[in-house]
């Protein structure tokens, strides 16, 4: 009688890595016990990935440390010293609109030119700097708002690294293939470009 054997089950195997092939352990024919070296790629393009990877990721956690950080100041002691700003000029404000309108009580046969410009010009520096401790404790709380969508993009920049990271290392562990199962080697294909 002729006939064709065929085997009950046909397993192909395939590296999801490239690069040169440097090792074939086993050739057709040949018996393997599952978790045995077929095939050893060489690594160094997916190491490179790996290594590019790492400081990606190393870089993404120093970002995401300093928008941390930001955060914290923007939210503590950047808000506090703004308020703190607006807090110490109101009553130096108030004093000096106070003196200003003192001396205009008087009248003009006891006020001096020199001391009214003087007042006025008190007044108006306090007024100025006032305004604009103001605008920078405006200033302070937009701040929080945008430290807090630059830490959301640092979290999700990190997270992106990881997974790069995650995803070379697995590319760098298929530069080795394995048998899946125990059986035998019915033929061994490289495929070029």
């Amino acid at each position: 009688a002729t006939g064709e054997v065929r085997p009950a089950l046909r397993v192909e195997v395939k590296s999801e890595a490239s690069g040169e092939v440097i090792e074939i352990a086993k050739r057709a024919g040949d018996r393997v016990r599952a978790r045995e070296l077929l095939i050893r790629l060489q690594p160094d393009d997916e190491q490179r990935s790996v290594d590019r990877s790492t400081q990606e990721l190393q870089i993404a956690e120093a970002r995401l440390n300093t928008a941390k950080i930001n955060l914290e100041l923007a939210r503590g002691s950047d808000l506090l010293n703004a308020k703190a700003q607006v807090n110490q000029l109101e009553p130096l404000v108030t004093l000096a609109k106070f003196r200003k309108e003192k001396l205009e009580r008087l009248p003009d046969d006891q006020k001096n030119d020199e001391e009214v410009i003087q007042r006025d010009t008190d007044y108006l520096r306090q007024v100025a700097q006032l305004d604009a401790a103001k605008a920078g404790l405006e200033r302070a709380k937009l701040a929080i708002p945008r430290s807090e969508y630059e830490l959301k993009q640092a979290e999700a920049s990190h997270e992106t690294a990881k997974a790069n990271l995650g995803d070379a290392q697995k590319r760098l562990t298929k530069t080795t293939i394995l048998a899946p199962i125990d059986g035998v080697i019915a033929d061994v294909k490289i495929q070029i470009g």
